[in-house]
């Protein structure tokens, strides 16, 4: 839902962005929960309690700052506006350009949500329906969308098994600690190359490079070397896992409909948790009975299928408008724009003849929102 939310308010040119800083915080938080932990004995004696509390505490902060207001996320007018809540919808809008300083055109922002047309679509529209992700618009894209968040999430909760395991057999348990701490950082790394790969390649060719390269280092951990290197390469895995991580936080929210975009993203999700319920079992079965070797090429070959599933995918998203409706045919107005309206006409109360006209375009289709500096 954070990320659905964060990319319904987010210019398409700088969405693969947003969805990089938010990782890069994510190991940060990961960074500063390994420290956390070094600094409390990793638990002993009792002081994983301390731990635990410790770690609760930007959790209560954070409900603390909404139950207060000091942290506003309102609600999106996207999801608003095709439920049936324009009013709440507009307001939302209204919101949005007071803080950003810009002029919205709510007389024709009202007209356009309450025609005839828009209210056939939004009444017609099911949303949040599991038969619309696999009807015949979206059957291939979450087919393949489910298949790459299982082999992501198996991929990396493998890795996390498999890491500890090697460094164990050549550092001490603080060293090994301070590996996965390193890793940390080559993740965050990873993230951040994500994120600019995605917007200067696409979000497809990223996840390509992010799977394969991660499945081919993760085969180089087993390699006999001393531990230094074994860290080393552990970091360039886990800078790759980060390179497809800022993507797949990126791409699905995109590719879906507002009217299913939660569920979506959210069924997604689902087949990743699933993931890291099994890859735990199944590592623990394959590294007893097969060793460390298979372990760690079942894993590869997780990271490889995510690669061909990426490469299947049926649409692009770098610079793709976000989109409302399963079925685009049925959109009464495009994004962000306003049609069939005339400027020329004085009786709108935003025509270009009209005194009270801002500087909005003079074509058919006008913006709702311009910035004051136009």
């Amino acid at each position: 839902m954070t990320f659905s939310l964060l990319l319904e308010y987010t210019p398409k040119y700088c969405r693969g962005y947003a969805v990089g800083m938010v990782w890069v915080s994510w190991y940060i938080g990961e960074a500063l929960e390994v420290t956390l932990g070094y600094a409390l004995e990793w638990g002993n004696d009792g002081k994983w309690r301390y731990l635990c509390a410790i770690s609760s505490l930007p959790s209560w902060f954070l409900l603390f700052f909404w139950a207060t207001n000091i942290i506003i996320i309102p609600e999106s007018p996207r999801f608003l506006m095709i439920s049936g809540q324009q009013r709440k919808g507009w307001d939302a809008l209204q919101y949005a350009a007071e803080e950003n300083q810009s002029i919205l055109f709510r007389q024709k922002l009202i007209g356009a949500t309450t025609n005839k047309d828009w209210v056939q679509a939004t009444s017609r529209e099911a949303r949040g329906s599991i038969t619309a992700l696999l009807g015949p618009q979206l059957r291939v894209t979450t087919t393949l969308l489910w298949i790459i968040w299982f082999v992501a999430g198996y991929g990396f909760y493998g890795l996390m098994f498999l890491l500890p395991e090697f460094l164990r057999e050549k550092m001490s348990l603080t060293a090994e600690h301070f590996g996965v701490l390193v890793s940390s950082a080559g993740a965050c790394g990873g993230v951040i190359c994500g994120a600019l790969l995605s917007e200067s390649l696409g979000r497809r060719p990223t996840f390509v490079v992010g799977f394969f390269f991660a499945g081919v280092f993760i085969m180089l951990i087993n390699v006999n070397v001393d531990a230094m290197w074994l860290v080393v390469f552990a970091m360039v895995a886990r800078f790759f896992t980060g390179v497809y991580e800022a993507v797949w936080y990126t791409y699905t929210p995109e590719v879906y409909p507002t009217s299913v975009r939660a569920l979506g993203f959210g069924m997604c999700s689902f087949w990743g948790k699933v993931s890291g319920l099994v890859a735990p079992l199944v590592s623990t079965y394959v590294n007893e009975a097969a060793g460390p070797l298979a372990t760690t090429a079942v894993t590869m070959c997780a990271f490889f299928t995510g690669a061909v599933a990426a490469m299947n995918l049926p649409v692009e998203t770098k610079g793709r408008p976000l989109t409302d409706y399963v079925t685009e045919g049925e959109r009464p107005v495009d994004e962000g724009t306003l049609q069939g309206v005339d400027p020329s006409d004085p009786s709108d109360p935003d025509a270009e003849d009209n005194p009270s006209f801002h500087g909005a375009d003079s074509s058919e289709q006008a913006p709702f929102i311009v910035n004051e500096t136009q």
